[in-house]
């Protein structure tokens, strides 16, 4: 599997015979995490672009600057997984925060697009649940607004996921989503993350969680992902 960069051709249009001249772009950093939103794009009438950017900042603000040299687009979904630091949220939460900031570098946030938001607000699709309730709420929810940070580590110590929860207000932490917002901010293209939890950083069990919940956390957010650009 290549990491730099994917780029699958999936410009849908209804009819076929229509172009579909301003796709939006949805960027993962894995290539597990665009799997099942590929496959979900395979049906109905979506106009996107895949695009899987790699982990970590740096080879998401490259990757993400050459997914949009490739044409233009009309907005950039970030999609995908992310550990969760908030002590109120859950494994198979979908986060879709309003704004986004480095959390290893002097704070700077950028926010996602309010259109965007307001679909996201309108998604309701089923999202996949897990049995064990010391990680597991009843039911995933879909939490909008709050804040997401990025580093360029894996954060995975119980005392930097307090930190980042009291310090920044943090929801969540990856390592892309506000690099790829910052590429989105200077380009002026409409932004907004879908990212659902896979891990409870102040468990100090991420690794664990991860390895059992990953693909759960990353089919919510291809749920999300998919209605949210679906919603009227």
């Amino acid at each position: 599997m290549r990491w730099l960069l994917l780029l699958v051709a999936a410009c849908k249009q209804a009819p076929p015979a229509e172009p579909c001249p301003h796709p939006v772009l949805i960027v993962t950093a894995m290539q597990d995490e665009m799997a099942p939103i590929a496959a979900r794009m395979q049906h109905g009438n979506a106009c996107v672009r895949l695009a899987v950017v790699g982990v970590g900042p740096q080879l998401a603000t490259r990757y993400a600057e050459q997914a949009l040299a490739a044409g233009d687009v009309s907005a950039i979904v970030m999609a995908g997984i992310a550990g969760g630091v908030a002590r109120d949220v859950r494994v198979g939460d979908v986060t879709v925060p309003a704004r986004w900031s480095r959390h290893d570098r002097a704070e700077h946030w950028l926010d996602a697009d309010r259109a965007l938001l307001a679909h996201a607000a309108a998604a309701h699709p089923a999202l996949r649940g897990c049995h064990d309730t010391s990680v597991c709420g009843a039911e995933p929810r879909i939490l909008l607004g709050g804040n997401g940070v990025t580093g360029a580590w894996f954060v995975a110590e119980p005392a930097a996921a307090d930190d980042l929860a009291h310090r920044l207000a943090a929801q969540v932490t990856d390592m892309e989503t506000a690099a790829v917002a910052e590429v989105a901010q200077r380009r002026g293209v409409p932004f907004v993350a879908v990212r659902a939890v896979s891990d409870l950083v102040w468990t100090g069990h991420s690794r664990d969680l991860i390895a059992a919940y990953d693909e759960l956390a990353a089919d919510n957010a291809a749920a999300v992902t998919e209605a949210l650009l679906r919603s009227p």
